[in-house]
């Protein structure tokens, strides 16, 4: 006689694991959302999620990546990959940045045909990179992971240069026999934007005796010794604010409130300004941190 033992069939994993697990990917955005709005609220005292901005930010954004993703999913059905998806969108966006701006300041075109200009001028370059990538892998039979990462890489080097150039910078102060008046005027030609020019008048509003009061530099826009507008150069119109320093702990220590409010005119969209700003200014504290405890 032949005892066969038998068990009862073991779930391996509960329900809702595998629930979770089927939905992993919404589960994730939930958390990120949830996260993201508890941490605005707690450092922030306002809302991630029913923020106008964020929301604004969150479609401009976005854009790019799906109209990339599609393109890559043509590239994944036929078997194939390509890695310098970002880099030639990169190099792109640069060439039609550029184009933009010679479009206006070089040949005087209005906006609308400047924008026309710069629109086909980014992917004109594009079709460079994506006809080399073509002759590698069709024609001298290279994997297109290796290609692809090639010619990805040459991309972004080529964005590196253009983005990382300093911008050429004029200037010239003229100060007050007293030293608490300074008229400065400034010209910038930043690499990817118009030519903008501006001319402050700075005033030391410092109470500092003995050791005991505060330090103030503020500034505002002035037309006071202005040069004429000149075509091809935006003039900036709004830029106010101010350094204040405070001692604090019986000048151990010193608090530092640097406040500024501009605009930069021009064709240039004012959230751009607020994002440059935001990233801006601290590192502007950061500098004057160092600078300060080297001493």
């Amino acid at each position: 006689m032949t005892i066969v033992a038998t068990s009862p069939s073991v779930t391996l994993r509960h329900p809702i694991i595998l629930w979770i697990a089927q939905l992993r990917a919404w589960v994730f955005l939930v958390f990120l959302v949830l996260f993201f709005e508890v941490w605005a609220r707690a450092t922030e005292g306002t809302s991630f999620l029913f923020n106008v901005y964020n929301i604004q930010s969150i479609l401009v954004f976005a854009t790019a990546p799906l109209l990339l993703a599609l393109g890559q999913t043509f590239v994944i059905i036929s078997a194939g990959i390509d890695l310098s998806l970002g880099f030639v969108m990169g190099l792109s966006s640069v060439i039609a940045a550029h184009g933009a701006n010679f479009f206006t300041a070089g040949l005087g075109l209005p906006p609308f045909l400047a924008m026309l200009g710069a629109i086909l001028c980014g992917p004109a370059i594009a079709l460079i990179p994506g006809l080399v990538n073509g002759l590698l892998v069709s024609r001298l039979q290279i994997p297109p992971f290796i290609g692809t990462l090639g010619s990805g890489i040459a991309g972004d080097n080529r964005d590196k240069q253009v983005l990382t150039a300093e911008p050429d910078t004029a200037r010239a102060a003229i100060p007050t026999p007293d030293g608490k008046v300074l008229v400065f005027y400034c010209l910038v030609n930043a690499p990817l934007v118009d030519k903008r020019d501006f001319i402050i008048r700075i005033v030391d509003e410092s109470d500092w005796k003995d050791g005991q009061g505060f330090l103030k530099a503020s500034w505002r826009v002035t037309t006071q010794g202005a040069p004429p507008e000149r075509e091809g150069v935006v003039r900036v119109k709004l830029d106010n604010g101010y350094w204040l320093l405070e001692p604090r702990e019986e000048g151990k220590k010193t608090f530092v409130t640097y406040y500024l409010y501009t605009d930069p005119g021009g064709a240039l969209p004012k959230w751009i300004a607020d994002r440059a700003n935001k990233t801006s200014v601290p590192d502007v504290l950061r500098a004057v941190r160092k600078y300060a405890t080297a001493k």
